[in-house]
């Protein structure tokens, strides 16, 4: 079961990766409000959740990132919705932000629900388990370990942009 854990796990990265135009438009996005007076929101759902405090609070924190907690948003702010499916919950996140003509980043599994013009999407990858049983049953479903692979290389993407400057991390502190 470990190596097709193993196996599976790289596919799903390898299909993230493979988004590359969407990871480069959803980044110059977020660029966008680093570079100007905007924010970037986050707004988890379900299981994303368990992110919050790591996305807002850590070393590798992106610039002037804040939670989402209904604010009134410019039109330099950006917002990125992070959710292991396409719920109604992020449905109406997702039409609220539409009507009001802020730009987001959606991070879901794909949905027929949802909307046609949403235009910086990253789909996770991870719609069902991957992992056989002996009654071949899947079990695991890796939502969060694909969240972390996504952020990630979002926060690389905004980097190599010159919007996260490392070295303002001393050496002590990334230790």
């Amino acid at each position: 079961m470990s190596k097709i854990f193993d196996t599976q796990l790289r596919g799903i990265f390898d299909r993230i990766s493979a988004q590359e135009e969407q990871f480069e438009m959803a980044a110059r996005l977020l660029a966008q409000a680093i570079m100007t007076e905007g924010e970037i929101y986050i707004k988890s759902f379900d299981e994303a959740n368990f992110f919050n405090d790591y996305l807002l609070n850590s070393q590798e924190k992106l610039p002037k990132s804040k939670y989402y907690q209904g604010e009134h948003l410019t039109s330099a702010d950006r917002i990125m919705v992070i959710a292991p499916h396409y719920t109604d919950q992020v449905h109406e996140m997702v039409a609220y932000l539409e009507e009001a003509s802020i730009d987001y980043v959606l991070i879901s599994n794909k949905s027929s629900e949802m909307i046609d013009s949403i235009m910086h999407f990253i789909d996770l990858k991870t719609s069902r388990a991957i992992v056989p049983n002996e009654s071949y049953e899947k079990f695991i479903t890796p939502h969060l370990m694909a969240i972390n692979y996504v952020y990630y290389k979002l926060y690389i993407l905004l980097e190599e942009m010159g919007c996260i400057d490392l070295n303002d991390y001393s050496s002590s502190e990334r230790r």
